[in-house]
C-alpha cells in the first residue's frame, strides 16, 4: 500500500485494503495450515496488485487469480521442503548405515535394516501431517511449541500426533 508523508495509507489504497483484506484472508485461510500464511499471501497479493499499473481497477477475476498464483507457488514451494527433508533423512540413514553396518555380522546386519525398512513404512502410512510433526520433533529437536505454531495447531495437537506416530512405532517393532 502506498504510504502519504505522513505515514497514513493513500485513501485509495485504505478502500482497496477495506475491499479485499477480509475476502483474500478468507480465501487462502481455506486453504493454509496458519493465519500466519494466509496474511503473508494477502499481503504478497497486495504488493503485486500494487505494481501493476491497473491495480485500482482491478477485477475479482484478476485479484483470485493473483491469489491462486500466490498460492500454488507455496504449495510448490512447500513440497519442496518436504522432499528436501526427506533426501535429508534418507542420506543420514545411508551414514548411519556405511558407518554402524561395515562392522556388524550380516544377520545383525538384515535385522536393522528390516527394523529401519518398518520405521520408514509405518512413518509413511501416518499421513503427511502427522509424519511431518514426529520428524521434526524427534528427528530435527524442534519444540512442540515451535512446531504447534508452524502448523497453526495446539500444543495438545503436537502431542496427540506424537503419540500416534510412537504407538504405531511401537506395536510395528514390538518395542
Amino acid at each position: 500500500m502506498a504510504v502519504s508523508s505522513s505515514g497514513a495509507l493513500a485513501d485509495s489504497d485504505a478502500q482497496f485494503d477495506r475491499r479485499w483484506r477480509q475476502i483474500l484472508m478468507s480465501f487462502f485461510g481455506r486453504r493454509l495450515a496458519s493465519r500466519q500464511e494466509a496474511e503473508d499471501l494477502t499481503q504478497e497479493t497486495f504488493a503485486r496488485l500494487i505494481r501493476a499499473p491497473h491495480m485500482r481497477s482491478a477485477s475479482q477475476a484478476y485479484v483470485f487469480t493473483v491469489a491462486a498464483n500466490l498460492l500454488r507457488d507455496h504449495a510448490r514451494r512447500g513440497k519442496v521442503r518436504h522432499q528436501q527433508a526427506h533426501c535429508g533423512l534418507e542420506e543420514v540413514n545411508e551414514r548411519i548405515a556405511e558407518t554402524f553396518v561395515d562392522d556388524c555380522d550380516p544377520e545383525r546386519v538384515l535385522m536393522a535394516e528390516e527394523q529401519l525398512r518398518l520405521v520408514r513404512q509405518v512413518l509413511e502410512e501416518l499421513g503427511e501431517r502427522t509424519e511431518a510433526i514426529f520428524m521434526l520433533v524427534r528427528m530435527e529437536q524442534m519444540k512442540q511449541r515451535e512446531v504447534a505454531r508452524l502448523f497453526g495447531i495446539s500444543v495438545s495437537a503436537v502431542e496427540k500426533h506424537l503419540a500416534r506416530a510412537l504407538g504405531r512405532l511401537a506395536a510395528r517393532l514390538d518395542i
